[in-house]
């Protein structure tokens, strides 16, 4: 969905693009272990952007 635009970005910007698990090119993990809801969803990303 953000190909073209990381593209444009990325010359003046320093892009970090995460994916969701299971999602695009990450590893997936095991469906008994890992709830794929949008909560937790919301919750890897909350986890992946820790503000300083």
């Amino acid at each position: 969905m953000y190909r073209d635009i990381i593209n444009d970005l990325a010359a003046d910007y320093h892009l970090i693009v995460p994916d969701y698990p299971g999602f695009g090119l990450s590893r997936r993990p095991p469906v008994y272990g890992f709830d794929y809801s949008f909560d937790n969803l919301a919750a890897v990303m909350e986890d992946f952007y820790k503000p300083n």
